[in-house]
């Protein structure tokens, strides 16, 4: 982000089996954590300032499978 400004993130999950979970961190800082189960999505918004976001993805058991998809939307 090169200025504060009211963003969002979609994570879209097309799970298999198990679930994932997907955490906003600002640098080594975390933001917000959030878990989907089965096909769903996560949403991360809010004003946000300026700075470098990342959005780390993990499987929550060694069973789950799938894919997703990880979108700046605005």
């Amino acid at each position: 982000m090169t200025k504060r400004r009211s963003t969002q993130f979609k994570i879209t999950t097309y799970n298999s089996s198990g679930s994932v979970t997907a955490t906003l961190y600002k640098g080594k800082k975390k933001m917000s954590s959030r878990t989907a189960y089965n096909p769903s999505y996560i949403t991360f918004s809010g004003k946000l300032s300026k700075g470098t976001y990342y959005v780390k993805v993990t499987k929550n058991t060694k069973n789950t499978s799938g894919k997703y998809i990880v979108k700046y939307v605005k």
